[in-house]
């Protein structure tokens, strides 16, 4: 594959490891997959549990989570049972795993669906953003899309609406 925090899975004989730049085979923890490397952070798999390794091949999170989603910006979606919260890059919990969907973690807030209500994350707390059925991913501004009533409007990191919904689509 390719090189990344310094290592490269490689396969020969049907076995999939790590090696360093130097072509030498790397002892990694026990995992049921190898996993390529990702701003220092890698996968282990045991079983139908994921967890994470850094690049000094130490485990930073037993396997635990049934999914854990690619890391953007230091932050990782994750889900067990049917129930999604948001971890860093040391397995630190940082969005309770308590919600039926949820999205990217940005400047400590993230958009969540928790029971029927689709509100904001912040500082741990879930805040209902009344009748919007929809929030998007907040990605480089301080503003994101949500849809009530069938209409697009944009909210701010606190829920606010700064654009009112009256759009078909943004």
């Amino acid at each position: 594959k390719y090189f990344s925090s310094g290592f490269c899975v490689v396969d020969k004989d049907k076995k999939w490891f790590y090696i360093n730049k130097k072509g030498e085979t790397v002892t990694s923890p026990t995992t049921d997959k190898v996993f390529d490397f990702e701003d220092g952070i890698a996968f282990i798999k045991i079983g139908d549990k994921i967890g994470l390794m850094n690049s000094k091949m130490t485990v930073v999170l037993e396997p635990k989570y049934e999914v854990i989603k690619s890391f953007e910006n230091g932050y990782a979606r994750v889900r067990n049972n049917e129930k999604w919260g948001i971890i860093d890059k040391n397995g630190k919990v940082v969005v309770d795993i308590m919600y039926d969907e949820i999205g990217n973690y940005y400047k400590n807030t993230t958009w969540a669906k928790n029971g029927n209500a689709f509100g904001l994350v912040s500082n741990g707390k879930f805040k209902a953003i009344d009748g919007v059925d929809k929030i998007w991913d907040f990605y480089k501004e301080d503003l994101t899309y949500a849809r009530k009533a069938d209409k697009i409007g944009f909210i701010d990191l606190n829920g606010n609406w700064v654009i009112e919904p009256k759009f078909e689509k943004a």
